[in-house]
């Protein structure tokens, strides 16, 4: 266990922050852990509490909840040929359909009214669980996919290993897999008291050597990373944690009322620093991995 943290102390965060209220979605439980694996150096939080559809809508309400022209997009478009078959997961408004270079592209939307407002859009996407999708593929009543993609998706799963498997179960021989989750290892994990970065939200902390090894548990080998630089949605967040990391103590905890005089100092003064450009060689806060599923050759 790294931390243990007060679930009322993160609900009135939640509230303060952006006005959500996820205090039922704890249901009387009265604090979480923030753990590591030793196996495979996840991180993770215990009991991990999914955010429902409402939770979803309401973040939604926020431009920045779905940026678009994000760069994760354009280094997945750029290994999608016109011969690709594209399952996207968790596939918001659908944007990435305009990278994949002509390819057929269908995707999966978890929030159920989310799907119909893109939909109405043109955009090819439906609100189905994957586990459906992979059956019917496991059946034969529905073709597979040379790449499966999920954008900002694993990190929010109560149970990985499923959605891998089920991911996987998607895919062609050979196929694709290509995820972007938050980087444990950018400035993300420096931000002080970050609800976006706990329960209902994110429920586990990635980086290259935990999904290393958490691919290879599911039998993958080859695995290519790659972050992405600081985009524009992300510049004031770069510099809030900039700020903070300047303040903290190695000792003191991640959540609580303890850091929120911090986060308020540092989310201040970003607003001033954010003018700046980070240097050049900065690292954003997403990291890409695409693996290929083994089997011979689809292409």
């Amino acid at each position: 266990m790294i931390e243990e943290i007060d679930t009322d102390a993160l609900a009135r965060t939640w509230r303060q922050d952006f006005g959500v209220d996820v205090g039922p979605a704890f249901n009387g439980i009265p604090t979480l852990r923030l753990c590591r694996d030793r196996i495979t150096q996840r991180v993770y939080f215990d009991p991990p509490i999914a955010g429902s559809p409402d939770f979803y809508a309401q973040l939604r309400r926020f431009d920045w909840y779905h940026p678009g022209d994000k760069v994760e997009h354009c280094l997945a478009g750029a290994v999608i040929g016109p011969d690709d078959r594209v399952l996207d997961i968790g596939a918001g408004d659908g944007g990435f359909a305009d990278y994949v270079d002509g390819a057929t592209y269908d995707g999966l939307e978890f929030d159920p009214e989310s799907a119909r407002r893109v939909r109405s859009l043109g955009r090819n996407v439906t609100h189905r669980p994957l586990r459906d999708v992979a059956a019917e593929i496991a059946a034969g009543t529905r073709p597979f996919y040379t790449v499966v993609t999920a954008f900002q998706v694993l990190e929010h799963m109560p149970d990985p290993n499923e959605f891998v498997a089920d991911a996987l179960r998607c895919l062609a021989p050979a196929g694709r897999l290509i995820l972007g989750v938050p980087d444990r290892d950018s400035y993300v994990s420096t931000l002080p008291d970050f609800a976006l970065n706990a329960p209902p939200h994110h429920l586990a902390w990635w980086n290259t050597e935990s999904l290393s090894a958490f691919l290879q548990e599911h039998g993958i080998r080859h695995l290519t990373f790659q972050s992405t630089p600081v985009e524009h949605w992300e510049r004031r967040l770069w510099w809030m944690a900039r700020v903070a990391r300047r303040f903290r103590r190695s000792e003191t905890p991640h959540f609580g009322p303890t850091r929120r005089r911090l986060k308020v100092f540092a989310w201040l003064a970003s607003g001033i620093l954010q003018r700046i450009d980070p240097p050049a060689d900065a690292q954003g806060a997403t990291l890409l991995v695409t693996a290929r599923k083994p089997g011979a050759s689809c292409k």
